[in-house]
């Protein structure tokens, strides 16, 4: 049984709303799964000495620094069971959506693998080339496929999270046709969501707003995000130095917000707002990349058969 951490943290809302001790709700949300992040759940009932935060932060692989400064706020406040309940839902949908582009994704990767392996097949089996020169052939094909995904993975996984080259490769994914406009409103969904839960738990407008743009999980839109954190420590509005590149509607709202004292309730909204928007575009583009990749394969399998058959004739006569 997979166990995620919406699932712990829903688990843990439940229980503390019920009135278990929190030990006791750290010891009973994971169940007996043996996972990494229910061993880590586990161990945090005998480390609370420094509060629930404290004893997430020792376990930096299975809790993220977004859910630690979250939790933290939340144990300020007292409503730990809202934020927990507000973290299961950020992590419910994040794992809705990337389910959604690995079931569209799944079926085109296997005719691409079918594409590459079938066409050579008849040739090999006719001795016009050998075993070696098969494998080696789908392997070139298919390492063109692959050899871009994992650059892009271990750029992400071992630059540093602010550097110039994470800047840049976030800066150019912005620029891609639906995936940069998801990408964006993604960011500003969780730039929101966590300036609601910060802000909301009393934490300051400065500290909120500059904690929130650290987190939003794309360097140049946090960089961006920034100028509203260093345009409040100025004693201005957030709103007032948030760049005009951001989407208009979402400045507006900000700046209402702020005018009417409501910003803590137009942040949720604009949260919400942008996790939709982000969540439709990508269901379109886990609809659209399907489709393309189904183009390509055809073309590729068209000239793999043309070309097989082209030399048969040619032996032949």
């Amino acid at each position: 049984m997979a166990l995620t951490r919406a699932d712990i943290y829903h688990n843990l809302a439940i229980l503390l709303s019920s009135g278990v001790p929190l030990h006791r709700a750290l010891r009973t949300a994971s169940g007996h799964v043996r996972s990494p992040l229910a061993v880590a759940t586990r161990r945090m009932a005998e480390q609370l000495d420094r509060g629930l935060a404290g004893a997430m932060a020792r376990h930096p692989r299975a809790f993220s620094r977004l859910d630690v400064v979250t939790i933290e706020a939340a144990e300020r406040s007292g409503d730990l069971t809202e934020v927990l309940e507000s973290l299961a839902d950020w992590y419910r949908f994040r794992l809705r959506m990337r389910r959604t582009i690995i079931t569209n994704m799944i079926y085109p990767i296997i005719l691409l693998h079918a594409a590459v392996f079938i066409p050579s097949f008849p040739p090999l089996l006719l001795g016009q080339i050998s075993g070696a020169a098969y494998l080696l052939g789908a392997a070139s094909i298919l390492g063109c496929f692959y050899l871009p995904v994992v650059v892009v993975y271990a750029l992400y996984r071992f630059t540093p999270q602010t550097g110039p080259i994470r800047l840049l490769m976030d800066a150019i994914w912005l620029h891609v046709p639906l995936l940069g406009g998801a990408l964006r409103n993604l960011a500003l969904s969780r730039y929101c969501r966590t300036f609601h839960l910060l802000y909301g738990a009393g934490v300051p407008i400065v500290e909120s707003s500059r904690t929130a743009a650290e987190l939003v999980g794309n360097a140049a839109v946090s960089r961006l995000l920034m100028k509203g954190a260093r345009s409040a420590k100025a004693g201005q509005p957030v709103s007032a130095g948030l760049p005009r590149s951001l989407p208009p509607e979402f400045v507006q709202a900000w700046e209402v917000g702020e005018e009417s004292g409501s910003l803590e309730e137009v942040s949720l909204r604009l949260a919400n707002l942008t996790g939709e928007r982000a969540e439709m575009t990508l269901a379109d583009l886990a609809r659209i990349v399907p489709r393309i990749l189904y183009i390509l394969i055809v073309i590729f399998v068209a000239v793999r058969v043309v070309t097989f058959y082209a030399g048969l004739y040619g032996m032949q006569f």
